[in-house]
């Protein structure tokens, strides 16, 4: 096999199964599988990668792998065909993987080798650079490629501001592709370019390279040691040799120390027929100082604040126009160094290490100035802010309570050496207060707010009146005594945020887009201050002024509106004055239509509308308003979700259309509100405290609705709800007894549409449970008894049964009981027992309870004034139960009693009743069995006498005077036989004509 051109302890070939690694210029001894390309971009032996396989490079011996990166046309090809064209560079192979090149380079007068590898270009869109980076170190580099440096080349062609040129974003990008276990390369050499057909003129160039300057400093912010070309490279060998060269030098003077070292020399070539330096490119300009300072004024305004690369301009240009001050002495030119390094100052983080030497140069810029000026203020002045601000940095991060005092004791210090209206002493203490109120507000640690209120106080001093910061300082310590009137309750610190807050509101012009809050905020602070007796006068003019200030259509005017809304409301409540609710009804109404649909904040104007309208509607009843009401709260509800809002929406619907319904008595809103009580009651758990109002208001909607159209659907439900709360109704809650009462009214209101035995039933069983939950001297026992015997006394009517019979008597018994004999329906309770004694007595024939009844009875006729109209009735059933006794004992006396019971009730039956003439009969027949037994002739003339009454008391043509006759024509016929009397004959005879008649 013929030797080969490359250096095998270089390049070491891995080709399992000979996959497709194509040689340019390959002899016959390669693969048959090895195919035959050739590259015109290189000259030399290169090799072309197609597939998964890689060559991989040892960074061994005295080879030296650097990195090319940088933007895409910045010329790395461009610089590696030029490097091979020179005299003094061998070009040993190219290896290529189709995005990534490594050129192996060799300077004949040195031993060192150079293996350049060509990243791909990144930060370009659909061209994933960093995966294809990483995959090719991993494949080719060991660890020592840390000992690398990177060849970073700008196009002078593009703007180095241009975000795509961002040096620092392309180095990140490039670090990233490392993998973990390797370092990537910190040492960079910034190389630019530009190509012979670029048209630049020379002050373009010139301005780029200042901005090229500057962003390169910058870099060691980063930790990137960098350095920049002193040429600009335009195509010529001999400077990429150069270069090169550089870069051999710099690199093993880094291996030897084993780490890279950062070298601001600038590269070193043998060649004085050179490249054009970046001064010589740049004309004579650079000659002159004047115009280099002007170059970095004009590579400053490239930086506007928050770029990366200000303070680095910042430095450079205050370094140039310091060496211009010590040549000239120009006051003018120190005084802009000072501000330039107060800039750059600014910039560098409190924990950087670079903040201390800018601080150092600061200072001694400062005392070259004080001494010549005679004041030392500021010298002294800038190394306690540096230490105050060191503490505060760690005061930030670390939490360290006891550097507190001393920062505060330091910024005091620096104060009093601070000129009047020094606004970076300003800022620097605002700052911090800003902070230590976010702790204290934050709670994140105990920050005494007087302290706070003590540094604020402090910078309400470094802004007298006519200072810009005046009123923010204003506004800061009214904030913040607020806050402390809130913790310790002192009036006197309310009365002073109300006056700051005043004269902040003075300082904010018209136009001020501060103006609209500082309103807002007095009128707040007003309000807190005097609470119930806050002057409303003009806390509604304020308001009103910040409504003014807000155009149609911006997103802040409906909370403005709505704001004004709240004042006018309180005040229509303190004063009355109708015109403030008519105008906030106005304002809601406008605020309503100009939020959005879906806003957050439309439910609640909605409900502040209708709470509003529903004020003047029970001031003036009119239904149009309460329609409104009824309309918004229907709003309301559409916008409210399944929570506990939701449920008070449709409570508060509810209500309203109850009120409707009071007033109009329409079917419609009766329908909608059990509607509505239905879904409030699907929407709470049982366990929830107001499940049980909730139920029984939605019970009361049904029962009025079963009353007006008698739907039994309506009473099954109610029957049910009843029962669902007397199931969740505990045995001790006092509630229980008014549900049982419930429950047995519907159920018997059921069983009278429907007659079903089981509701009775259980009617009476519920009402028996009630009576054994009620105690003897409870008031309400005794209708409790009356229900029960009600109740028992129906079912007896439709079963009979004894055992019901029973227990009517004993409930009677009891109810006459608690029944006091003053208490009006005394007697009535007197008959109720007389008559389900007479039931029992008709059943079971018990003579102790007719005597019982009797008693009974005579009691109540004892009690009856003499012309009330019950008295006959009792007359009646007396007559009747004493006639019972003595039909069962023939006692003469019950029998006397009974005749004088019915003589009695003769004297209540008037003429014309329609009993009168039974009344008679039954008298009269009274009077016929005494006289049958004893034969006094006073009864006899007594029964005739009754006779001739009942005879009379009956028409004509009634049926029953035939028996009547027949009758009295017995009595006569009698009186005759004993007495003789023609005159009774001849009535006998006139009688009996009558009956033939």
């Amino acid at each position: 096999m013929p030797t080969t051109d490359y250096d095998s302890s270089v390049v070491e070939w891995y080709i399992p199964d000979y996959q497709q690694i194509v040689p340019l210029g390959i002899p016959d001894w390669a693969p048959t599988s090895i195919s035959r390309t050739s590259d015109t971009l290189f000259s030399g032996l290169a090799f072309q990668y197609q597939g998964n396989s890689f060559p991989k490079i040892k960074s061994l011996g005295q080879t030296l792998s650097p990195s090319m990166v940088g933007p895409a046309g910045a010329g790395k090809r461009w610089f590696l065909k030029k490097l091979s064209q020179s005299d003094h560079v061998k070009d040993y192979y190219s290896l290529c993987t189709g995005q990534v090149q490594a050129r192996r380079f060799k300077l004949r007068s040195r031993l060192n080798s150079v293996v350049f590898v060509n990243a791909p270009s990144f930060l370009v869109k659909g061209f994933d650079a960093e995966d294809i980076m990483t995959a090719w170190i991993k494949a080719r580099f060991n660890k020592h490629y840390r000992h690398s440096v990177i060849l970073f080349l700008h196009p002078l062609v593009r703007d180095p501001t241009d975000p795509d040129m961002d040096i620092v974003r392309h180095l990140e990008t490039f670090a990233k592709t490392f993998p973990s276990e390797f370092t990537p390369p910190s040492r960079v050499y910034v190389l630019p370019t530009r190509q012979p057909a670029s048209v630049l003129f020379d002050d373009r160039v010139a301005l780029r390279l200042s901005v090229l300057e500057s962003i390169i400093s910058s870099l060691d912010d980063r930790e990137w040691h960098a350095s920049m070309a002193p040429e600009v490279f335009t195509g010529r060998p001999e400077a990429a040799e150069s270069v090169m060269q550089s870069i051999i030098e710099d690199m093993v003077k880094d291996k030897t120390n084993e780490h890279i070292t950062l070298s601001r020399t600038d590269f070193m070539h043998e060649y004085t027929d050179s490249c054009p330096t970046t001064e010589q490119s740049r004309g004579e300009v650079t000659n002159n100082p004047d115009e280099m300072i002007r170059s970095k004024r004009a590579a400053l305004q490239f930086m506007p604040p928050g770029h990366p690369q200000r303070r680095s301009a910042l430095v450079n240009l205050s370094n140039l126009l310091y060496e211009q001050f010590k040549k000239k002495r120009k006051r003018g030119d120190l005084d802009e160094v000072i501000a330039l390094k107060r800039a750059a100052l600014e910039l560098i983080p409190l924990d950087s290490s670079h903040r201390v030497t800018a601080v150092g140069e600061l200072a001694n810029i400062l005392s070259e100035r004080s001494w010549k000026d005679g004041e030392l203020d500021e010298v002294v002045r800038l190394p306690l802010i540096h230490l105050a601000d060191i503490l505060f940095e760690r005061l930030r991060n670390e939490g360290v309570k006891a550097d507190l005092d001393e920062i505060i004791t330091l910024r005091r210090a620096a104060m009093e050496l601070t000129p009047l209206g020094c606004q970076d002493d300003y800022q620097i203490l605002t700052n911090f207060t800003e902070f230590l109120w976010e702790r204290f507000h934050k709670r994140k640690w105990n920050v005494e707010l007087d302290k706070v209120i003590a540094l604020q106080r402090d910078l309400l001093e470094l802004t007298p009146p006519g200072h810009p910061q005046r009123r923010s300082a204003l506004i800061s310590l009214a904030n913040l005594l607020s806050q402390w009137f809130k913790q310790e309750g002192m009036r006197a610190d309310l009365d002073l945020t109300v006056s700051l807050q005043r004269a902040a509101l003075e300082l904010t012009p018209l136009d001020h887009p501060d103006r609209y809050p500082a309103l807002i905020n007095l009128a707040n602070f007003i309000r807190q201050r005097f609470s119930r007796a806050a002057p409303l006068d003009e806390i509604v003019t304020l308001r009103r002024a910040a409504l003014d200030l807000i155009p149609q259509g911006h997103s802040e005017r409906c909370s403005a509106l709505v704001d004004l809304t709240d004042i006018l409301s309180d005040r229509f409540r303190k004063d009355g004055i109708r015109a403030d609710l008519d105008e906030t009804i106005e304002l809601l109404q406008v605020a309503l239509e100009c939020i959005p649909l879906e806003a957050s904040g439309k439910r609640q104007i909605l409900v502040r509308l209708g709470d509003n309208l529903y004020q003047r509607f029970k001031a003036d009843g009119a239904l149009s308003d309460l329609a409104e009401v009824i309309a918004l709260q229907r709003a309301v509800l559409e916008l409210t979700p399944e929570n506990p809002d939701r449920r008070s929406a449709l409570n508060n619907l509810t209500d309203r259309l109850s009120d409707r319904f009071r007033m109009e008595g329409k079917k419609e809103d009766l329908d909608e509100m059990i509607t509505l009580q239905q879904a409030a009651l699907k929407s709470i758990p049982s366990s929830h405290p107001d499940h049980h109002l909730i139920l029984i208001s939605l019970v009361d909607l049904l029962s009025h609705r079963f009353s007006k159209q008698k739907i039994k659907s309506d009473l099954d439900l109610i029957i049910s709800l009843r029962r669902t709360a007397l199931e969740l109704t505990l045995p001790d809650d006092p509630d229980r007894h008014s549900g049982l009462s419930h429950l047995a009214d519907v159920l018997l209101e059921r069983f009278r549409e429907d007659g079903m035995k089981g509701d009775l039933d259980e009617v009476i069983t519920l009402t028996r449970t009630l009576l054994e939950r009620t105690s003897a001297v409870d008031p309400e026992r005794r209708p409790l008894l009356l229900k029960f015997a009600t109740h028992l006394s129906e079912r007896f009517k439709r079963e009979d049964t004894m055992a019901d019979l029973a227990e009517i008597v004993f409930t009677q018994r009891a109810i006459l009981e608690v029944t006091p004999p003053e208490y009006p329906d005394y007697c009535t309770t007197l008959t109720n027992l007389a008559d389900c004694l007479s039931q029992r007595f008709k059943r079971a024939g018990d003579k102790a309870d007719l005597d019982e009844i009797i008693t009974l009875r005579q009691a109540a006729l004892k009690r009856i004034p003499s012309r009330d109209a019950r008295r006959r009735s009792i007359l009646v059933n007396l007559s009747d139960d004493t006639y019972q006794r003595f039909r069962r004992g023939n006692s003469m006396a019950d029998l006397t009693e009974t005749i004088a019971l019915q003589r009695a009730m003769l004297e209540v039956t008037t003429s014309g009743h329609a009993d009168r003439c039974s009344a008679l009969i039954n008298c009269a027949g009274s009077f016929f069995e005494r006289f049958e037994k004893e034969g006094a002739k006073a009864d006899l003339d007594e029964i005739i006498t009754l006779q001739r009454a009942a005879l009379d008391s009956l028409a004509q043509d009634d049926p029953g005077r035939q028996l009547i006759l027949a009758k009295l024509d017995e009595c006569l016929y009698q009186r005759f036989r004993r007495e003789g009397a023609v005159a009774g004959l001849e009535e006998i005879i006139t009688l009996r004509r009558v009956a033939l008649e």
